[in-house]
């Protein structure tokens, strides 16, 4: 409110942690015997708060994001609005409040058929060749690792908190089937 003293009236809304639309899209194509799939999540606003980021800012001995290279230092970057590491001023701000918005290729699976009754007169019916991914590329704001985070926790407050949580894993499988 400005009148030099902080305290709850300086206190102000700074949204919500729900997107206001979240989904997905999903196709899968047959040509021939190759078979092609994907999926892509999607969530469309809502807010996070990088806890994480509080934590790297208050100390020299942490990993740091990349853009805290640019933080303020009395000689090397005077006009800097990001807080010194290690020093008290890194507080709990609307500076840490991130738009949580997002597009993620969650899936996309390849795989051929190969008919080999011709081939091996009715000994082998078919050969199918594939290859999956998940989490493979992620669009996102957010300059932390996963804007969807998972904080391992049960209780509603802390919903679209990053304290820091693994980010979902790439995953890659190769698959070979062969059917008599």
């Amino acid at each position: 409110n400005r009148d030099g003293i902080l305290s709850e009236e300086d206190l102000i809304y700074l949204g919500n942690s729900d997107p206001v639309l979240y989904g997905g899209l999903q196709n899968t194509f047959n040509i021939g015997g190759l078979r092609i799939g994907f999926y892509f999540s999607y969530s469309l606003g809502g807010k996070i708060y990088n806890y994480s980021e509080l934590a790297m800012a208050g100390g020299y001995a942490t990993n740091q994001y990349r853009y805290m290279q640019n933080a303020w230092h009395p000689v090397r970057n005077p006009d800097s609005n990001i807080p010194m590491a290690g020093s008290y001023d890194a507080l709990p701000s609307d500076r840490l409040v991130h738009d949580a918005s997002y597009l993620r290729l969650k899936n996309i699976s390849a795989s051929y058929t190969f008919d080999m009754r011709k081939v091996t007169k009715n000994r082998l019916r078919d050969i199918r060749v594939s290859v999956s991914g998940e989490n493979l590329y992620l669009w996102k704001k957010y300059n932390g690792f996963d804007p969807d985070v998972s904080t391992s926790s049960s209780n509603s407050a802390l919903r679209r908190v990053d304290i820091g949580a693994y980010p979902k894993p790439r995953t890659i499988i190769f698959s070979l089937q062969i059917r008599y």
